[in-house]
């Protein structure tokens, strides 16, 4: 399964820190529905359950410390 999503920079905050939290949130809430929908499809039963990770990328380099450090958020 592949996510894809484009960010424009000019509806984003001014604030480096802001724009970090907004690719934050906006990555864990399209992997909260790439979750859903795989759940969904195999729930169908229609194609052979995937159990391989779902990939997501994000090229903002302060979301991604965001996630590896704990008690960040």
């Amino acid at each position: 399964m592949q996510v894809d999503c484009h960010l424009d920079k000019s509806q984003c905050a001014e604030s480096k820190d802001d724009k970090a939290q907004a690719e934050y949130i906006a990555t864990a809430e399209a992997a909260k529905e790439a979750v859903w929908i795989r759940k969904f499809v195999d729930e169908l039963g229609v194609v052979p359950s995937n159990n391989y990770p779902i990939e997501m990328n994000c090229d903002n380099t302060t979301a991604i410390s965001m996630v590896k450090e704990p008690g960040i958020m």
